[in-house]
Formats: structure tokens, sequence, C-alpha cells
């Protein structure tokens, strides 16, 4: 693999000759153009020479400033070592252990997140002023194929890390293109925190097509709905939940476009309710898709708008080159309607899984990634997806599916959130249903929407009627911490 192939900075170097000043990221009040961009990139890329780092090394940044964040990665991009944004929020503890699992070689911490452990450099005035001053760095030329590591989402266990070649970015940004969401006027709102999937990946895609990036600053849905108008945002990127809060907001304000300037949303992330994609369509934008992919393999399908009445629950059909299969236990292909593994063959898959991938149901095997979800292809080659591996358990001798129960309890009315996790109880698992409503929904209500909606598949069912759903920040909800709460009797459960 040549440079030009393996370092992602490449292309910001190339927008940045051919327009160097056009807006590339805004963060807050700070506005960077595409040739102050690269000389920012290069100053830290000094510093971070000077600190040691080679290519090949892999080194975590941490940080709560989301615009230093892109900086320093792609600095470290730059000298072609392999950064990898960690959550601010953890603990030295935890941070020690990353560095022996994913095996990092050095992390570069903020000032309010400095942990003193031996592998930390302290990122302060003085670093950034001596990265200035002896801002000699050149792009790296080795022939490293290592780009990017990811951390997943952690919703089912420790997180894995996902190391993504340059190549395999290019190739997400071309299918975003060539599905009509990504071009060079594209100005993207990255609302998901910055070290998360979403925030990691979609902002290093619109830089390479050269589009604008604005950098999440801002909490609550009042301050997005600013950000997004103020800055003629053209593209979103929304979980279902916070799609759906913007939906209820404009419902309260009675306003039929809350966000007229935004050309496009995409949802993913979790499963997308028909209803609520009609509601998008009606009070938030013109044009909206669903999303399907993970961490360990991009953007797999995405559903149009114009499919959603004919395939409600698919998340659409494979993007161009990418190849969807459902197997079995043995990874035998299976008929079509047949529910079993979801795996995906792209011309591109990750050089490295580290981590408890298999636990997770996540694994590269043969050429074929399999990103730890079960789901089905219909005869049309349209994908629905029934939730993930490690979230199907076995009840009373059934398996039990908590994503297609979610769907099914979706349209009770009062209800705004639910969801379903097995709890161990007398021998078996148990489904057990938390939701959330107003303050008319009752544990019968939903019961009795169950068995209308469900027969005798929802006799088991056991219910909680809860105050909110816990989500980490990627926007997934725990269930282990659901779980959790429920045995020891924290919530007020009635059925």
């Amino acid at each position: 693999m040549t440079q030009s192939e393996a370092n992602i900075v490449v292309d910001l170097l190339e927008n940045a000759t051919r327009h160097p000043h056009k807006s590339a990221v805004i963060s807050g009040s700070a506005e960077v153009s595409y040739g102050d961009l690269v000389s920012s990139i290069r100053s830290r890329a000094a510093f971070i020479q000077a600190s040691g780092i080679a290519a090949g090394n892999r080194v975590g940044v941490v940080t709560r400033d989301p615009l230093e964040d892109l900086l320093v990665r792609l600095a470290v991009t730059y000298l072609d070592g392999v950064p990898c944004a960690i959550n601010p929020e953890t603990d030295p503890a935890t941070r020690a252990a990353m560095i022996e699992l994913y095996g990092l070689n050095v992390l570069f911490e903020a000032d309010d997140c400095f942990s003193s452990l031996p592998q930390s450099i302290r990122m302060d005035a003085r670093w950034r002023i001596s990265g200035s001053a002896a801002s000699t760095a050149e792009v790296g030329r080795s022939d490293m194929p290592e780009c990017q590591m990811i951390l997943t989402s952690g919703t089912t266990g420790t997180p894995s890390a996902v190391i993504f070649s340059r190549s395999w970015y290019r190739l997400i940004s071309y299918n975003f293109t060539e599905e009509g969401l990504l071009n060079r006027e594209t100005v993207f709102l990255s609302q998901s925190p910055h070290f998360t999937n979403a925030g990691t990946m979609l902002p290093l895609i619109v830089l390479m097509a050269g589009g604008t990036v604005i950098l999440r600053q801002a909490q609550g849905l009042e301050s997005i709905v600013a950000i997004a108008n103020d800055y003629d945002i053209s593209l979103l990127f929304l979980p279902p939940q916070f799609a759906s809060a913007l939906v209820q907001l404009a419902q309260q304000k009675d306003d039929v476009r809350l966000l007229p300037k935004v050309e496009s949303i995409l949802v993913g992330s979790d499963f997308c309710p028909p209803e609520l994609l009609d509601d998008i369509l009606h009070y938030l934008s013109p044009r909206a898709f669903v999303a399907y992919g993970s961490s360990t393999c991009g953007l797999v399908s995405i559903l149009h708008q114009e499919e959603a009445q004919a395939k409600a629950g698919s998340v659409g059909n494979a993007s161009p080159g990418v190849k969807i299969q459902i197997v079995d236990n043995d990874d035998r292909e299976v008929p079509r309607e047949t529910v079993g593994r979801i795996r995906i063959r792209t011309p591109i898959v990750p050089l490295e899984v580290i981590g408890p991938a298999k636990f997770n149901g996540e694994e590269i095997k043969d050429g074929w990634v399999y990103p730890g979800d079960i789901g089905r292809l219909d005869e049309d080659g349209f994908l629905f997806v029934m939730g993930r591996e490690s979230d199907v358990f076995h009840c009373m001798g059934k398996a039990i599916y908590p994503v297609e129960i979610e769907r099914c309890l979706a349209k009770c009315p009062d209800l705004a959130e639910v969801v379903v996790a097995g709890v161990p109880a007398h021998e078996d698992t148990y489904p057990v249903v938390f939701a959330t409503g107003n303050a008319s929904l009752t544990a019968a209500q939903l019961a009795e929407f169950a068995a209308s909606a469900m027969g005798p598949a929802s006799d088991p069912l056991k219910y909680a009627i809860i105050d909110a759903i816990p989500r980490n920040p990627a926007g997934k909800a725990l269930k282990r911490d659901l779980v959790a709460s429920y045995q020891a009797g924290r919530f007020f459960q009635e059925a």
C-alpha cells in the first residue's frame, strides 16, 4: 500500500490546496479554514514527532474539546500513527487497562483530563506553542496501512477496538456520496460526542469530501436546533431517540418545519419505527434515510424514504460494493426470510479487531465481517435487523427477540420509549418491558396493549414503568444497568 493510500491527511492537503479559505471546521467561536486546518495539524504533528511518536504507534487522545481531539488525531495520522479518541470521563484505572488491552503506546491528555500514568503526555498551552515553533513535521512516508482506531460502544460489554485503513474511510465516503448524502457543499452537524463511533468517523468522512463540519458544543434540544438553523446545516445524523425528541419539540411548538434548512437526516444506531420516519419527514426534513452499519464494517445499507412504506421496519438494501448474507451458527447461508446471523462483505474490511469482540458476536472471518447482529433478508434483498446476538435469550424454551417486542409495543398510546431485556428468574429468563411515557402510562395499560398486539406471545412479559432509559454516550440503551436495577427492586413494577 502506498503512502497516498495509507494517510488520510493527504485528502485534506488536497482540499487545502484547492480551497484554502473554505470553512473546514467550526467549533464554538472558532472557525478553521482548510488552509488553517492543515497548519494546525502540522504544528501539533511537530510536537508529537518530538515526543518520540513513530509510524505505527497507537496513540490515545483524551480531551473534552472536540476540536482539539480532531486536530490531535489528524496530527497523529499525519505522522502515520494510529489515533484513538477516548472518553474523557474514563478514570486512570480504566485508561491503564485500555493501554494494555489495545496496545496503546502513549496517551495525549488535556490538562483537565491528565491521569499521570507513565504513558501520559500532557497537552497544555506550552504543548501547542512548542509545536507551532517547531513546525517542521512532514506527512508520513511509510507504508503503514493502519489509519484510525475506533472503539465500539461497549453496550454489550467491554468495548472492542477496530482498526481501519484510509481506504476504508474512502469507501464509506464514496457510499455516502453515491447515496446523495455528501458533497463539497455539505454542512454537517456532528452532534454525537467526539469519542463515539459516529463522532469520530463522520467528521473525517465529511472533511475528506471537502465539506464543512460543525462540532458539537451545545447541550440540549433548543441549542441543537439553533445551531442547525444558524449555520445552515444540510446534513444531520440522529439516533432514533434524539430524532423522536426533536419531533416532540416540533409538536410542542406547533412547528411544521423545525429545521427548515436541513436537507437530509440520516437516522441510525438503533431501530427507527416507521411512524418515527413519517414524523421526521413531516416535522424535521424533506429527506430522511434509515441507515444500518456498525463499528466493525461502517455503512452497510440505507432505506430511502420512498421505500419506507413498502418495507416498513427494514434498514434497506446493501450499499454499493457491500454484500449481505444471513447464515446459521455453522456459517451456512440460510434461505430468504429465515432469521440468522448477519454477515457483511465489503471491498475493504477492518484491519483488526482487538478486545472481547467474539463475546459480543463481532468477528472477522474468511473475509466476512460479523457485526454481532441477527436479522433476515426478504425476497427483494431488504435487510430486517432483529437485534444483537447477545440480546437474544430463551424463555420457556422459546427464542425471544427483544427488538420484535419493542416494535410491537412502540405504537402504544402514552408510550415514549421502550426497551426489552431478559431478566434471569426461577431457573429461566423472562422478558421485562422497561417503558417511559407520560404520567398516565401504567403497566396494566401496556400489558393490555401487548395482549391485543401480540396475543399469547405476550404472556411471559413483565413490566416496569421508569423515569428514563439509561444510555451510553452513543445513545444506546444500557440493558445491563436496567436488569441490575430491576433485580435490586429499584423500579416500581406493576405487572
